[in-house]
């Protein structure tokens, strides 16, 4: 209105001028989140319940009342970990762990309900070449004390997350004296015969494994180490039978493993050819020595360890020591038909021509071979709500898709009884001492 008679509109709270008595008036914006001047034209403070625009909350006297806002006292908005526990939070013990009764978002998991984590191990059985040429230099040490000592380390670094076991071929650690040689002239191994044959401890793996200890378990490295034999022990009339070893193997894996929702796996370690008429100077025979029939027994150990992989689900990972001096062709015909081929480019089986490189072979293997599922010893309430963190990281749950895509994140392997690690989840809980997660599980409704 016009109270002064003077043709003009009288000042008022809201007008965009700053008249007498009011300490600011931003017009229209009064009393809104985009001004710090409320509609009666005073300067907004902290607690007279006007949300301010230099302010991030405002309600009123209720600021700073735990688990009545969200307002701190002096107007900012609380947030998860600061040891306030807001409205919109489950909980709040100023932090953002998990696992510790609070998770990482502020929610209280339902505690009669929480899960026992287990990480699944897998079952790793190691053949190992111990024929006579196992016992040549090699970078200093024999091939099989250099063997036996990489087997130490690895199996001392993953004995907590695999279980390893162990078999070797040929079985015996002296062969001569248990074996028939069959030879045109001399000696069979020290004379000039170019072509001979034998029956007998040069060829024979046992069955099963030799004995207990040598069995898939987890921390077994001390045992399965303690059992190999020295080098010393080991004489030149052993031959390489891969085959009987793989196969002997791959039985004593399933006999003693035999669910097949287990991980199983085969790491075949080789350092010459197999005992093959058909490909070199040497021939194991099976049966009569005096009625040898020239057997291919590479190829048969090909279709065995393709057979493993395709109808048993086991793998083999084949690790070729100096296979470049004559056997590389065979070796990569063994880790093709493995299923697990080597990822570097050009090559399928993994090269251990000296030991810093038989190290690494073998270290990769079983690596490779530790999984990122882990098991839960009841259901979630509701398997939409459920919390995963590993090294203090939250991931979110994504599709077994996405898993193959290197997605990070998690998803149900087995609903809803195990979950599956993926992308950098993976990677992080391999890398950890003792591998672990923590899953918590929340109820439908916060409670």
């Amino acid at each position: 209105g016009d109270g002064d008679g003077d043709g003009d509109p009288d000042p008022f709270c809201g007008d965009g001028t700053i008249d007498q008595g009011e300490v600011c008036d931003d017009g229209p914006a009064n009393g809104t989140n985009t001004s710090d001047c409320t509609d009666l034209c005073a300067a907004t403070v902290c607690g007279d319940g006007h949300d301010g625009l230099s302010e991030a909350c405002d309600d009123g006297g209720n600021n700073g009342q735990a688990g009545v806002t969200d307002c701190l006292s002096d107007c900012t908005l609380t947030v998860c970990g600061d040891d306030f526990l807001g409205a919109s939070e489950g909980c709040d013990d100023g932090n953002t762990n998990d696992g510790d009764g609070c998770s990482s978002m502020c929610n209280i998991p339902c505690f009669a309900e929480q899960p026992t984590v287990n990480a699944v191990p897998p079952n790793l059985v190691l053949v190992l070449d111990k024929s006579g040429s196992m016992t040549v230099d090699f970078g200093g040490a024999t091939r099989w004390d250099t063997l036996v000592q990489v087997v130490a380390d690895v199996t001392s670094t993953y004995e907590n997350v695999v279980k390893f076991g162990a078999k070797w071929y040929p079985t015996a650690d002296k062969c001569e004296n248990q074996t028939q040689f069959d030879c045109t002239n001399f000696h069979p191994v020290f004379g000039t015969c170019q072509a001979y044959i034998a029956d007998g401890a040069a060829c024979d793996v046992d069955a099963g494994f030799d004995s207990n200890q040598l069995k898939p378990d987890l921390n077994n490295s001390a045992s399965i180490v303690n059992a190999l034999p020295a080098a010393s022990d080991i004489d030149g009339y052993c031959w390489t039978p891969s085959q009987q070893g793989f196969e002997e193997s791959l039985a004593a894996l399933k006999a003693e493993v035999p669910d097949p929702t287990e991980d199983r796996a085969i790491m075949l370690i080789t350092d010459g050819l197999i005992s093959d008429g058909l490909l070199g100077p040497r021939a194991c025979v099976d049966g009569n020595i005096n009625n040898y029939t020239a057997t291919d027994v590479h190829t048969e150990l090909v279709a065995a360890i393709a057979d493993a992989y395709n109808t048993d689900g086991i793998p083999t990972y084949v690790v070729g020591i100096d296979a470049a001096s004559g056997f590389e062709a065979e070796v990569e015909e063994y880790a093709a038909a493995g299923g697990v081929p080597n990822p570097a480019p050009n090559v399928d089986y993994y090269p251990g021509d000296d030991p810093a490189e038989l190290l690494d072979a073998i270290d990769a293997i079983a690596a490779a071979v530790v999984t990122c599922e882990i098991q839960l010893s009841v259901p979630p309430l509701d398997p939409a709500l459920v919390g995963v963190t590993v090294n203090g990281v939250a991931y979110t749950q994504i599709t077994s898709a996405d898993c193959t895509n290197n997605v990070d994140g998690w998803y149900y392997s087995t609903p809803y009884s195990a979950i599956t690690l993926c992308g950098t989840a993976c990677d992080e809980f391999k890398a950890l001492s003792m591998p672990t997660a923590s899953v918590e599980y929340f109820c439908p409704g916060g409670g």
